[in-house]
């Protein structure tokens, strides 16, 4: 009898290399494409919309106008007059509709251009109430009451009518240009607004 050596090859046949398909390398590929794809995507909507690509990019012929346009506080501070906002009480009115069964809940702050400060004027802080505790003026007063007169004669239909709230403020600038001349109202803010029917 013969005997044969054993050896390592003889026992185990020796491995295939790996082969790695298309498949898998396509997959990984088209993957990396996609991740940068939309890193470059919310970098460039970043830019744009932050401002930066303006800045970043030479001012083409009509640039300077579209930039002005698209940012006129930050062009011409000095052209605009200094204003603050008051922010009214919220309010609640019982509305015009017939029958009297409706009411308005609205939140409204009124953007006032400030009075002129002169040498001679101090500027008037009105008396009374404890400490912290808000005390209006009579412009400011005023101006509530004119809004509650102008809030009240309005009906449901009216303020729920498409652009009904436009109208709204369009109406307060208007009345309270009439009846409030002491206080320039540049600007009308419906910050709540709820009607209720009955």
């Amino acid at each position: 009898m013969a005997t044969t050596a054993v050896t390592p090859e003889t026992v185990l046949p020796a491995p295939a290399p790996a082969k790695v398909g298309l498949l898998p390398i396509l997959i990984a590929v088209l993957l990396a494409v996609v991740v940068a794809l939309g890193a470059v995507v919310g970098v460039g909507f970043w830019f744009v919309h932050s401002g930066r690509l303006a800045k970043l990019m030479p001012a083409a012929p009509g640039g300077a106008a579209v930039a002005e346009k698209a940012h006129p506080a930050e062009t011409a501070p000095d052209d605009l007059p200094p204003t603050h906002v008051l922010a009214l009480e919220p309010l609640v009115v019982n509305l015009s509709d017939p029958g009297g069964r409706a009411y308005l809940r609205a939140t409204i702050s009124l953007r006032l251009q400030d009075e002129p400060k002169s040498e001679g004027k101090k500027a008037e802080k009105p008396e009374g109430g404890a400490k912290g505790e808000k005390v209006e003026t009579p412009a400011n007063l005023s101006l509530r009451d004119t809004t509650l007169a102008v809030l009240s004669s309005q009906t449901s239909e009216q303020l729920l009518a498409a652009g009904g709230i436009d109208a709204l403020k369009k109406h307060l600038r208007q009345v309270y240009a009439l009846q409030n001349v002491d206080q320039h109202v540049i600007d009308v803010y419906v910050t709540d607004f709820l009607v209720q029917r009955g």
